[in-house]
């Protein structure tokens, strides 16, 4: 498999980092940032050393489900990067569903399948923008796919849509043509708006206009200071 980060959280939940994605978001945080950002910086550093040494490697099926269970994991979310590029991706879905751990897949929505579909809790799908133009300068891909994914799967009440926020490119006027498209398929659809940095009154005023639309509009907001466990790569 292409993973080669798993953090903890304190609920037990886990998110295991795919290792890359055929997109090219402008702004995405894994072109600076290969580790978890609330890792401490002095992890991060260490970790960025052994990964330029050749130190760390990508995990087999097998290990990663011994270290979910021996600590305790009952949920593991995937993500990335971009795990279904995996070609491994179905046979860990089914190897976690066989362990009775719940996985939840967060991808660019590309290259959903049924079978991805039926095996995972839930997803969470992105669509960075509407109108096809500006997905395609965002991303370097045609939203086409992203669209009949959302359409064929969006129903259900397994599906979180998700979508940046960036000042100068996806801004609120965008937001609600998403919202739109999205409240056509299922008006109870969960929409998350992560923020890229920062300005998070502005996001919460774009929120609360998005929310008219399609009421179940949210962005995450931090709780606490504690950073999640590190349990991939194991620390020396």
């Amino acid at each position: 498999m292409n993973i080669y980060q798993i953090v903890k959280f304190k609920d037990n939940s886990a998110y295991a980092t795919f290792w890359g994605c055929d997109w090219n978001c402008t702004y995405c945080i894994w072109k600076s940032q290969k580790w978890n950002i609330c890792l401490p910086q002095d992890v991060r550093d260490e970790l960025d050393r052994r990964w330029r040494e050749n130190r760390i490697r990508f995990l087999e099926i097998d290990e990663f489900i011994k270290i979910l269970k021996s600590n305790g994991v009952n949920l593991v979310f995937l993500g990335g990067g971009e795990p279904t590029l995996d070609p491994h991706l179905k046979d860990l879905l089914l190897a976690l569903k066989s362990e009775k751990i719940e996985s939840w897949i967060i991808t660019n929505s590309e290259h959903l399948d049924d079978d991805i579909f039926e095996l995972s809790k839930g997803l969470t799908m992105s669509l960075k923008a509407f109108d096809p133009d500006l997905h395609l300068k965002l991303t370097g891909h045609s939203n086409e796919e992203v669209i009949k994914n959302f359409k064929k799967f969006g129903q259900s009440s397994k599906i979180v849509a998700e979508s940046v926020y960036s000042k100068g490119l996806v801004e609120c006027d965008e937001m609600i043509k998403i919202a739109t498209f999205l409240a056509g398929i299922n008006k109870d659809m969960r929409f998350r708006i992560d923020p890229e940095v920062g300005g998070y009154q502005e996001i919460d005023d774009c929120i609360e206009n998005v929310k008219k639309i399609l009421p179940n509009t949210y962005r995450i907001k931090a709780s606490g200071n504690i950073p999640p466990e590190l349990l991939y790569p194991e620390k020396e």
